[in-house]
């Protein structure tokens, strides 16, 4: 019997792993799993290896392909807490589904439904960066020829303003077409795995020198934008950072200007530390670690029940007790 228009339909592992673009031992587990039946196409009487239908692959295919956006990817593109997002899901403001993926229930949320609720007037999540991060809230321009100087004013989505030394209010097109240029780059630094954040309440700038730019200049140029979050209100900054120290110079900076830029932070400070070491700033967190021991079984019913929530078992316990503890 001709097999060959058959042999045409098999994929060997290898080829099913190409197709999937997963390694060989990730088709041995969907074997186990059985979410991919093999077929055994013998060779000799003692000789034989699996075999995959071409049809039962793709459909594999077809049920591994991510159906929409995680709450972590949400959080990236909103630049707001997974926990937050999380939030949102339960109040019902943004609306996902649950999907089985890579052996895990997770809630997915479709590109339409995002760009939906990042438009919605009542919850419109403001960005202190544009979604291709080139500008940020209150970073500083200067005009080459000119030396006119301004600063990002305000920014929605990919649009921002820019407000100028001469009194004038630039949109992005105009800025780029004038060739203003930023008056320093970003820190490329990782994002600060370290526990915790330092919270600060900052007045907001009344002018483009104002001491507090000057502050957000300091965090933009030295932790970056991967370690700092800032939020603007009618009438203050909130902004979050990272543990850090802020290293200066005496000899680079006044001392007037060290001792103000100190002294506002300590004013300002929220939660957390801000002290001055030899010739730092140094940003210390006051998170601490509280020991929790627990049955096995119920520390695996609490990482389940996590998980579900997409969180950690840290993430999970806090959420639930804060509320309860701000209102002691």
């Amino acid at each position: 019997m001709d097999h060959s228009g058959q042999d045409k339909e098999l994929l060997d592992t290898q080829e099913a792993a190409d197709l999937l673009g997963v390694e060989r031992a990730s088709i041995y587990r969907y074997v186990r799993e059985k979410k991919l039946i093999p077929v055994h196409h013998f060779k000799s009487k003692i000789y034989h290896r699996n075999h995959f239908r071409r049809e039962d692959v793709l459909s594999l295919q077809k049920a591994q392909d991510k159906p929409g956006l995680t709450t972590g990817e949400v959080s990236k593109r909103l630049s707001i807490h997974p926990t937050t997002v999380a939030k949102y899901i339960r109040e019902g403001k943004l609306h996902a589904t649950k999907h089985y993926y890579n052996g895990r229930n997770l809630n997915f949320i479709s590109e339409e439904e995002l760009e939906r609720f990042s438009n919605e007037e009542t919850i419109h999540v403001k960005r202190f960066i544009t979604k291709d991060r080139s500008y940020a809230l209150y970073q500083p321009f200067i005009h080459p020829q000119t030396r006119e100087f301004g600063r990002i004013v305000a920014i929605e989505d990919e649009e921002v303003e820019l407000k100028t030394s001469h009194d004038r209010v630039l949109t992005r097109n105009e800025l780029e077409n004038e060739q203003f240029e930023p008056l320093y780059t970003f820190s490329t630094i990782p994002y600060i795995a370290r526990r915790g954040t330092i919270s600060f309440s900052f007045p907001r700038p009344r002018h483009l020198s104002d001491i507090v730019c000057q502050v957000l200049d300091r965090f933009y140029k030295e932790i970056g934008i991967a370690n700092m979050m800032l939020v603007e209100k009618e009438e203050e900054i909130l902004l979050d950072v990272k543990p850090c120290s802020l290293a200066f110079s005496k000899q680079d900076q006044s001392v007037d200007l060290i001792h103000e830029e100190l002294l506002l932070l300590q004013e300002c400070v929220i939660e957390g530390e801000v002290t001055l070491q030899h010739e730092e700033i140094r940003l210390v967190s006051d998170i601490t670690p509280v020991a929790l021991y627990l049955p096995s079984k119920l520390k695996e019913t609490l990482r389940t029940v996590a998980a579900k929530d997409e969180k950690t078992m840290e993430e999970w316990i806090l959420e639930k007790i804060y509320p309860y503890l701000e209102e002691k």
